[in-house]
């Protein structure tokens, strides 16, 4: 029996393609995380946001994305790791053209990682200023917390 695709998994199986042509390995590889999540956000939380000027903090995260703002030459997102969520802001002019042209291929539920600077926005959120991002593994499929038409009540986990 042939399978048939999604609009959405084919758009997404595309892009794996893509990522081997770029020579992406697209199902991961090891990588050294200093924190989680949770850790940093407590961590910085009591650091205004003009301080942040002052200091030059490096975390490297890695975790699920779960949100995407992509707007032209900067983006934000945010990756949820074992602790929970946290904000990445990447911009074309920290991480170059061909990182970021990588990174314009992310889909929700990709795994990826980033090494980058804490700060924290004008709305005092704290987020990593992102320098190195890494792309593990693609998502092919819609991520089942994202979807309303699934009743949770009736999914069996196996």
């Amino acid at each position: 029996m042939e399978r048939n695709f999604t609009e959405q998994e084919l758009v997404r199986r595309n892009k794996l393609e893509n990522l081997v042509n770029l020579g992406i390995d697209p199902f991961g590889h090891r990588f050294e995380r200093t924190g989680y999540a949770l850790d940093i956000k407590e961590k910085y939380q009591d650091i205004s946001h003009d301080e942040f000027e002052n200091r030059n903090d490096i975390e490297v995260v890695a975790g699920r994305i779960m949100f995407i703002r992509k707007m032209g030459k900067a983006s934000f997102f945010s990756i949820k790791d074992r602790t929970g969520n946290i904000q990445i802001y990447i911009s074309i002019n920290d991480v170059g053209e061909e990182t970021y042209n990588l990174f314009k291929t992310a889909d929700l539920g990709d795994i990826v990682g980033v090494k980058g600077k804490v700060m924290k926005t004008g709305t005092g959120e704290v987020t990593i200023k992102c320098l190195e991002y890494t792309h593990f593994q693609k998502n092919f499929m819609d991520l089942l917390i994202l979807r309303k038409d699934i009743d949770v009540d009736m999914l069996i986990l196996l």
